[in-house]
């Protein structure tokens, strides 16, 4: 399972349930984070997907358009935000992008399936 995490952010209790997630599954269960800034979970069981897909959204987090022949994640500066010399924070702006392309974690049919 494939999550977008625009810009690579994540806070600490959605990275917290993520690894509680892939601990379940032992040995089997493993986390990536891509070079997109994105979360892989590896091991998952598929009758699990359900109940992990309604953590994930509680949290604010969402699997919707994040593999096949999807615009892939907005990615960024890893420091946006904490940089003292940047000059614009784009964390917002990677933010809206992918609402855009997600319509806001609901799925945009205009844009899948490329």
């Amino acid at each position: 399972m494939r999550l977008k995490l625009p810009n690579g952010v994540s806070t600490s209790r959605q990275t917290r349930y993520l690894a509680g997630v892939v601990e379940r599954y032992g040995s089997e269960g493993c986390a990536d984070i891509t070079t997109r800034q994105n979360w892989q979970i590896r091991g998952l069981v598929l009758r699990d997907a359900g109940g992990v897909m309604d953590g994930l959204a509680a949290l604010g987090l969402s699997c919707v358009q994040s593999g096949m022949d999807n615009v892939r994640n907005p990615v960024g500066n890893p420091l946006a935000g904490i940089d003292p010399h940047e000059i614009l924070d784009t964390r917002p702006f990677s933010t809206l992008l992918n609402d855009f392309i997600t319509d806001y974690g609901r799925g945009n049919p205009s844009i899948t399936n490329l």
